[in-house]
């Protein structure tokens, strides 16, 4: 699809999408370049379309009941629903490249406008931090350890052929526990 875009001192161009946004990441495209598609008479600014003004982004915003259609490079996809495309879009099949679009929308636009700053799962847009499932194991383990290598130090040492080992082990223990307390002690202060 050819795109024309017409830059502040008034010269028009013809590109492709891949072009236009290879050209606007170098600089030599700005924001305030005029762009619209070759079979359309509607003008944006390569601003709005890289969505670099976070309330139009927040108005091109698809309503959960659309209909959105995405466009890769040339070639034309969908129909989809948003969950569909922000579940594309964490399972990475969406680039930052992927346009869409649906009914109300005067042109194509990235779809991380949407994905990025909306839930891909319900847990990504929690405010709590949620701690993974192994979390209590590893508690229970590292405060364990210590006093499994007190214990384990102990019998080694009473052991004439262990004696090195015991030490070494009741060592460890006994500086991982302090290590501990500090750390312990500090979240109390």
């Amino acid at each position: 699809m050819k795109y024309i875009v017409k830059i502040p001192q008034g010269a028009s161009y013809d590109y492709t999408l891949d072009d236009i946004k290879k050209e606007f990441a170098a600089g030599t495209l700005r924001e305030d370049c005029r762009v619209r598609r070759a079979d359309s008479n509607e003008w944006t600014s390569l601003g709005e379309l890289f969505g670099r003004n976070p309330a139009e982004r927040k108005s091109r915003n698809p309503p959960a009941d659309a209909i959105c259609y995405l466009l890769r490079g040339d070639q034309q996809h969908g129909p989809y629903s948003t969950a569909q495309i922000r579940n594309m879009w964490a399972a990475g099949q969406i680039t930052v490249d992927t346009l869409y679009w649906f009914e109300g929308l005067s042109d194509w636009f990235p779809a991380r406008n949407f994905c990025e700053r909306n839930t891909l799962a319900p847990e990504a847009n929690s405010e709590q931090t949620k701690n993974p499932d192994s979390f209590g194991l590893v508690v229970v383990l590292t405060i364990l350890l210590p006093i499994v290598g007190l214990i384990a130090g102990i019998a080694w040492l009473c052991d004439p052929k262990q004696r090195s080992a015991g030490g070494s082990i009741l060592a460890i223990a006994l500086i991982l526990m302090l290590i501990y307390g500090m750390i312990f002690s500090s979240f109390l202060h």
